[in-house]
């Protein structure tokens, strides 16, 4: 019944026919917001990897992590091309490290890297909802 009513009413033809002949335009739009999502989204796992986690120091004081150990964790390496110094700083024995899986051609992430010290432990920076909006 409703393509016999489009059939009667020339106006409502009309607005349908407009419909069906902007589908390719709106087609294209999708594809172009689609590949500008996938550019930022590719930036944003690339350049702000980590930002909302750190490496935090188990110490109440000041940092026991070295600039080193923090360079390391921020840009982590093949566990087969570290150097003996980088491998001395991990404890592949520690709680929480599953170094089981590494061999020489597997990238540890950050996070790995750091619950293998035992100087480190993974956390969140600052919380990522909106509740703290207001208070800064």
């Amino acid at each position: 019944r409703p393509l016999r009513m489009i059939n009667r009413f020339k106006e409502v033809k009309l607005v349908v026919d407009a419909l069906i002949n902007s589908l390719p335009a709106v087609v294209d739009v999708g594809v172009v917001c689609a590949l500008v999502f996938f550019v930022f989204s590719i930036f944003g796992v690339t350049f702000l990897k980590g930002t909302f986690y750190f490496c935090r120091s188990l110490d109440a004081g000041d940092s026991a992590l070295s600039p080193g150990q923090l360079d390391l964790i921020t840009y982590p390496s093949m566990y087969g091309q570290l150097k003996s110094k980088e491998r001395a700083w991990l404890n592949l024995d520690a709680p929480g490290c599953d170094a089981s899986k590494w061999s020489a051609t597997y990238l540890p992430t950050s996070r790995e890297i750091c619950e293998c010290t035992d100087e480190g432990a993974w956390a969140q920076s600052s919380p990522i909802d909106f509740d703290n909006v207001i208070h800064g």
